[in-house]
């Protein structure tokens, strides 16, 4: 069994405490007692100066330390494999003694940051808008006069207060000879405690938590990074599950295939992934294993995407699967792009093994070039296994598998094999492919 273990550390900005004596008090539990996580607290930015926490179980026990705020100003949490921890009434307050907890009484705001380019320097005024709608009516125009001398805005940033459980739209404009022009929009909406945080940067995002909400605000290209995949886990599915939300906000990641690796390990039954656009390069001269390009599981939703695989080498590619290994969630509203021919010698497929729901979607591009040194070559376009009740439906596809090396089985357009109870319905499919 192949096994990646994650390392993931939660910390809080404490820098204008540094140094300084607090009182740190929380309760705690495991998440699962059958995957139990290496718990510590942590006082440094970087990986050290750690105190583990021992005895946790499955109920809340509370837990009071006190101590002084390392020089870098960071304190928090580090999680070392399993299904990590629950952590509620979290007080951290100057001195060496806890006082009764109080809970935390916040506002909600909304943090927008702008950036924009005039290249044309079509712009006179050197102003933009910001247009606010809540619940679908305008409830605000604001105009920002801060265009400077080489026709730009860089990360400026704007607040503004908003209310729980509502929906939002933010509109950046602006004004050309007395006509509005939209350049973006983000919407979103607000949840009594949940907070939305922006990803703007690849570093952002590999701090990203396994119940965090977030929303992308620009491309990431992680072709040189082989920690590309956030939530490392075992690859039989155990460790700490995306049970979050995040929305891609139709912007590209652009990835680098390795074996043993996807952007995430397991996506939990609550988690949702969406508005994501996968560019995958796979440029390795000594093939690849066990790729799986969005996740290794997926129990929660995978919601309008697109993949496209952009590059591939002619080497012995085998186990990959361009979205997921193993669904037992939906994934729907999709497109698998084959811009280059998925190439290798057995196991090459969109999806590897479905056993939960894939509609709405279609696959283009080139046919799977499969280089095959046996008979049985478990390929597809799109699903390998389909069993157990599971759907595929509403598919069109104009890709299919071409072989190297004489007569074959066990390939197929769309599902390859279909098993216990599972359904393909209203698909559409073209070619066979050389044989």
């Amino acid at each position: 069994m192949a096994v990646i273990i994650i390392k993931k550390r939660v910390l809080y900005d404490l820098r204008e405490y540094a140094g300084k004596e607090v009182t740190m008090s929380f309760k705690i539990k495991y998440v699962d007692l059958n995957n139990k996580s290496t718990v510590y607290i942590q006082n440094a930015k970087t990986d050290k100066n750690r105190t583990w926490i021992s005895d946790i179980n499955g109920e809340y026990t509370e837990r009071i330390y006190s101590l002084k705020v390392d020089e870098s100003g960071y304190l928090g949490f580090y999680i070392d494999r399993g299904q990590g921890i629950y952590i509620k009434d979290l007080q951290i307050e100057l001195g060496n003694k806890k006082t009764e907890y109080e809970e935390f009484k916040y506002q909600l705001n909304a943090e927008i940051r702008i950036n924009l380019e005039d290249k044309k320097d079509e712009i006179k005024t050197n102003d933009y808008y910001l247009r606010i709608y809540k619940n679908n009516v305008q409830i605000a125009e604001e105009r920002y006069e801060e265009i400077n001398e080489e026709n730009r805005v860089e990360n400026s940033i704007k607040n503004y207060l908003v209310e729980d459980n509502t929906k939002y739209k933010i509109g950046l404009l602006i004004k050309i000879r007395d006509r509005f022009y939209t350049i973006n929009t983000v919407e979103f909406e607000t949840d009594s405690g949940k907070e939305i945080k922006g990803i703007f940067s690849k570093e952002d995002y590999f701090e990203i938590q396994p119940r965090g909400n977030y929303i992308v605000f620009s491309d990431l290209d992680l072709t040189n990074d082989k920690k590309w995949f956030v939530l490392l886990i075992p690859i039989i599915g155990k460790g700490l599950w995306f049970n979050g939300t995040i929305d891609f906000n139709g912007h590209t990641v652009k990835t680098r295939a390795y074996s043993y690796m996807g952007m995430f390990g397991t996506i939990g039954k609550n988690g949702v992934v969406k508005n994501l656009v996968l560019d995958v390069y796979m440029d390795s001269t000594l093939g690849h294993g066990l790729f799986g390009g969005i996740a290794c599981w997926n129990f929660g939703t995978i919601s309008n995407i697109q993949v496209n695989l952009l590059e591939c080498n002619h080497v012995s590619n085998s186990d990959v699967e361009l979205v997921v290994y193993k669904n037992m969630g939906t994934i729907e509203n999709f497109v698998i792009n084959y811009a280059e021919s998925l190439y290798g010698v057995v196991n090459l497929n969109a999806i590897g093994h479905n056993q939960g729901q894939v509609r709405n979607g279609y696959v283009i591009g080139k046919n799977l070039t499969v280089d095959n040194y046996q008979t049985t070559l478990n390929c597809s376009a799109l699903v390998r296994h389909n069993g157990k009740s599971a759907v595929v439906k509403n598919v069109y596809s104009l890709v299919s598998v071409d072989t190297l090396n004489g007569e074959c089985y066990s390939y197929g357009n769309i599902a390859m094999y279909n098993y216990e109870n599972a359904s393909v319905s209203n698909v559409y499919s073209v070619g066979k492919g050389k044989l």
